[in-house]
């Protein structure tokens, strides 16, 4: 097990960490968020996507099932592609699902909003609400060298076999599977680590099921993650939400060896063009619409 002590030790290798046994790929980006019929009735994501990329999506709403989520989707100039309603299994059957192959490479937006404010125009009981957003098939533009993630994960290495989001709740880790596409895997709420301080001595936090990717609360206050892919395992220290400076490193699981190591400050630079304007949503507007 790799935790903090072990890593201190290390050689500081300065540069930047690409796992070079996995290629860039079309990955998954993953959004949450609340809506409020009166407030805040839709929220806007944009993707960046290349063409020819087969492209699905699903919003689902959140545990309280207060949301009955519509989702639809714009493309790069900004015009309607497509909505769904109840496309989905998610949220009880009533989630929305779509899937379409990219015409152009550019920015899609996708727009989380639900059947009583696009479709009805008045709120039944169900347009608020917390919501997920999850696209397969985001993509990197192409000018600028370093890599931006296409939400708000704080790791931004590319070819990691985790990404790890704080949320308002506590913190999220998906775990990339034989599809190089993340599912959750594990989640550890804000309270199970606000109510340990700092601890004297390095914590578990939290495991999936068969115990290849942990989190661990240390005794430096700061959390850490081992995610293991293959023969490798992947260590990631951060320290704490929202996130600061990110140390990461990848070991040989057989030799102990150190593959890899380097730092990544969140929000690191890169050029990433400006997705476009897309016009306000108003009550009930999709409501004439054919959408899926």
């Amino acid at each position: 097990m790799n935790l903090k002590a072990r890593f201190a030790l290390l050689p500081a290798i300065v540069g930047t960490l690409l796992l070079a046994a996995l290629p860039a790929l079309a990955a998954t980006a993953v959004f949450t968020g609340t809506l409020n019929f009166a407030a805040n009735p839709y929220a806007d994501h944009p993707v960046w996507i290349a063409a020819g990329t087969a492209v699905d999506a699903t919003l689902d709403c959140d545990a309280s099932f207060a949301l009955d989520p519509l989702l639809a989707v714009y493309g790069p100039d900004g015009s309607l592609l497509d909505f769904s309603d109840d496309g989905a299994d998610a949220c009880d059957g009533v989630g929305s699902y779509l899937e379409f192959v990219a015409a152009t490479s550019g920015y899609y937006t996708f727009r989380a909003s639900s059947w009583d404010y696009a479709l009805v125009g008045e709120d039944t009981g169900s347009g608020s609400g917390g919501y997920t957003l999850t696209v397969n098939g985001a993509g990197q533009p192409p000018a600028g060298g370093s890599y931006i993630p296409p939400d708000h994960r704080i790791n931004l290495d590319q070819a990691a076999p985790v990404v790890v989001y704080c949320q308002s709740y506590g913190i999220d880790i998906y775990a990339r599977n034989a599809d190089n596409r993340f599912l959750l895997a594990l989640q550890v709420l804000r309270g199970a680590y606000e109510s340990l301080g700092t601890p004297t001595e390095n914590t578990l936090l939290g495991s999936n099921a068969d115990g290849s990717v942990r989190l661990f609360l240390l005794s430096t206050g700061e959390f850490q993650v081992n995610a293991i892919r293959g023969n490798e395992e992947y260590v990631m220290i951060w320290t704490g939400c929202p996130a600061g400076a990110l140390d990461i490193s990848v070991y040989d699981r057989t030799t102990g060896a150190l593959l890899a190591q380097g730092n990544f400050p969140q929000g690191m630079a890169g050029a990433m063009g400006t997705p476009p304007a897309i016009p306000p949503l108003m009550p009930g507007e999709l409501g004439a619409g054919a959408g899926t």
